[in-house]
């Protein structure tokens, strides 16, 4: 069994943010976006593309960094990435309703219905899955 016992010692307030450049993730990720900031320039008629370019030069936060506060703090400067990021920290972490969903699929794609178009099955799988249909 693993010991997460330290991770209750952290305090993420105090973090030393002149370490980020040792951190391997970090390294990883800064060569992932200077790859893909060489590949892709923004459309001009795209605000979001243009912003989310000019973020892209934004020095990147530390890990421990609790990104609800700091999306609450660029609010009035970036109003189009914090709805964004809204929507983006908005979707469940975890994979367990995805998991539901697939698991759900074997009660309906059976050997007896594997002709179903994937119209009808798209449209069944919403239907099955969707809760405001559940309960009526």
């Amino acid at each position: 069994m693993v010991n997460f016992s330290f991770l209750v010692d952290l305090d993420i307030n105090n973090v030393n943010h002149s370490s980020i450049e040792d951190d391997d993730l970090e390294l990883f990720l800064s060569s992932q976006s200077s790859y893909s900031s060489l590949n892709s320039e923004p459309s001009s008629s795209n605000n979001i593309s243009i912003a989310l370019h000019n973020f892209n030069k934004v020095e990147r936060l530390h890990y421990k960094t609790n990104i609800l506060s700091y999306w609450e703090e660029q609010n009035y400067d970036k109003p189009d990435l914090y709805k964004l990021a809204c929507v983006v920290h908005a979707v469940p972490a975890t994979q367990v309703s995805v998991e539901r969903t697939f698991s759900s699929l074997k009660f309906i794609l059976s050997d007896l219905r594997s002709s179903l178009s994937s119209e009808a099955l798209d449209a069944i799988m919403i239907i099955r899955n969707n809760t405001l249909f559940k309960n009526k």
